[in-house]
């Protein structure tokens, strides 16, 4: 009998575990450790989570291919990194799935985590385009929202702000509170959005680091036609998404929402 144990991570587990093997990477690329061939490699891997001793689990399908992998010295460079970096190590896990007919149901497909975007910010969406000039403007119906930079970098665009603002939606109504602990670093809440942590100019992570920027820096203004701006309405005028952004090396990234955004996402 082919007896196999299947050891589930939870998805916040998966994020912690890639966040941890890119910036493993990231560190020993910086010291010239690795080579490209071996960063390419490493790039590849998909860790399943952490396990109960603080390991980063990587998953095979056999136990050949667990063992290939455990004696290769790109591996080898990875787990000493790792644990110079504050962390148990690695863990190579053999395990190969059983294959079972997908099950058809009513529901449909499997379901995904959910994401939550404000109300406002469907009917009102950032731009899609670069913005010339420090101010957006876009109307539905009676709603008209005004974007305004107030720093030089400019008003954010396109999908990496939007993902920022789904990921945050959705932290401050499971956290229920303004201030929380939004992920271990820079790269690990980059890889919370899905955004591999590609470097050079062009790549994904420098780009998005960049729109996030923006995003943390852009005033948020809505009105309704015909309201006065007055009272509880001028909490809606000029608003930042967060009051703090804060990196602690090794303890890990802290938001601070700002009252007015918080009260947007519960919408």
């Amino acid at each position: 009998m082919d007896t196999r144990v299947t050891i589930r991570f939870s998805k916040e587990s998966r994020v912690r575990a890639q966040g941890r093997l890119l910036a493993a990477i990231e560190s020993l690329r910086k010291k010239g450790e690795i080579s490209d061939e071996e960063e390419s490699l490493l790039l590849k891997q998909r860790p399943s989570g952490i396990d109960q001793a603080d390991q980063v689990v990587l998953r095979y399908d056999s136990r050949e291919a667990a063992v290939r992998a455990h004696g290769l010295p790109a591996f080898t460079k990875l787990g000493w990194e790792i644990r110079k970096l504050g962390w148990a190590g690695l863990e190579f896990l053999a395990y190969a799935p059983l294959r079972r007919k997908a099950r058809h149901s009513r529901s449909g497909p499997p379901k995904r985590p959910v994401l939550y975007l404000p109300t406002r910010l469907v009917s009102t969406t950032l731009p899609h385009r670069r913005v010339r000039g420090d101010e957006f403007v876009r109307t539905n119906g009676d709603l008209r929202m005004t974007l305004k930079a107030t720093r030089p970098a400019g008003l954010p665009y396109g999908v990496y702000p939007r993902l920022a603002l789904m990921h945050l939606t959705t932290r401050a109504l499971l956290e229920g509170r303004l201030h929380f602990l939004a992920a271990e670093s820079a790269t690990d809440f980059l890889a919370q959005l899905g955004i591999c942590d590609s470097g050079g100019p062009r790549g994904s992570a420098t780009r998005a680091r960049k729109q996030i920027r923006r995003l943390g820096s852009t005033a948020f203004t809505w009105e309704r036609k015909g309201s006065r701006k007055r009272g509880q309405d001028a909490d809606w005028l000029g608003f930042l998404i967060a009051k703090k952004w804060v990196i602690r090396p090794g303890a890990g990234m802290y938001i601070t929402l700002s009252a007015p955004f918080f009260e947007v996402a519960q919408s």
